[in-house]
């Protein structure tokens, strides 16, 4: 159960955001914005999964040892 609370459900949200990223990386067809204005665009668009990405990954990093660390 530590595992998959501590490390495989964190891990499944962070590929699943990315995999969506990748996915709306190659549906990108705004030809008129630079390279960088696109992917601005695509994290202002889409801030709160970077957001829940990051809290997974701080939850898997700093919270999960501590919780079920040493006893």
């Amino acid at each position: 159960m530590k595992t998959l609370l501590g490390y495989i459900l964190p891990i499944t949200v962070i590929f699943a955001i990315a995999c969506y990223f990748v996915y709306l990386k190659f549906q990108q067809t705004d030809g008129n914005l630079s390279y960088y204005q696109q992917q601005f665009k695509l994290f202002k668009d889409h801030w709160i999964l970077v957001l829940i990405a990051i809290i997974a990954y701080l939850y898997m990093q700093i919270l999960v040892p501590k919780i079920w660390g040493k006893k």
